[in-house]
């Protein structure tokens, strides 16, 4: 994720959708340039409406939808112009080199979920999940980020939870009452947090190894071998495990 702020003045372009061919792709242009730089690829200006998608043809580009965000209520929190076309690699690279050429830059990974950070749009944690989200590759790793505890909200309770124990100790020094607070639920709150955070962390570090081979040469035997039970369905019969 970049870091120089310098960077924030300016305008950025990236797609938004992932490689290769679909039916659409969406790209992303973000900044207080975002609109006058688009209207340097179009003949007429059009009236943009907060929200409202133009479809436009330009040519020797693509037919396609304009969706108008103006900041502060965009994901960036900055005038952001969201564009559907086509979903042809060539016609996406098309238009990023049209809008680089026009004034924009390149984003950085993850930029435009920086820039929310940074203009209040999300917090730093709803930034990681993000993360976390796009990065899953099983099931259960998607299902972790989904029901995992909020690193943001079990700070801010445990926060609390200090300021309370505090503000008992301060009072029974200063009153000479009392035993003070009792530590132990607190130091257990933490214990308990800083353990699921390790798992999670864990988790995310596991190595992905690969079994590859011809059919039915034992690569799930060799699995359940590895695995100390039998996790995979094994058969003389060919590909039991794809089925």
């Amino acid at each position: 994720m970049p870091a120089p702020d310098v960077f924030l003045d300016d305008t950025i372009v990236a797609a938004a959708t992932g490689p290769g061919a679909g039916a659409i792709a969406l790209i992303r242009l973000s900044g207080p340039e975002a609109f006058p730089i688009l209207g340097r690829l179009l003949t007429t200006q059009p009236r943009w409406l907060h929200g409202r998608a133009r479809h436009l043809l330009v040519e020797g580009l693509d037919d396609f939808l304009v969706t108008p965000w103006f900041a502060p209520r965009s994901y960036t929190g900055e005038d952001t112009a969201e564009i559907s076309c086509h979903g042809n690699p060539l016609i996406v690279e098309r238009f990023l080199s049209r809008l680089k050429d026009a004034g924009a830059r390149p984003a950085g990974p993850g930029e435009f979920t920086y820039r929310a950070v940074r203009h209040g749009k999300m917090t730093v944690t709803e930034a990681e999940r993000i993360a976390h989200r796009l990065r899953a590759r099983l099931p259960w790793e998607l299902e972790l980020v989904e029901t995992g505890p909020d690193a943001g909200l079990a700070f801010s309770q445990l926060l609390t939870q200090v300021h309370l124990a505090q503000a008992d100790l301060e009072s029974a020094i200063e009153f000479q009452e009392g035993d003070g607070p009792d530590w132990e639920p607190l130091a257990m709150e933490i214990r308990r947090i800083a353990a699921q955070a390790r798992l999670q962390d864990h988790w995310a570090r596991l190595p992905r190894v690969l079994l590859l081979g011809e059919v039915n040469t034992g690569k799930s035997t060799l699995f359940n071998r590895i695995a100390g039970y039998d996790r995979a369905i094994v058969s003389d019969q060919p590909g039991t495990t794809r089925g």
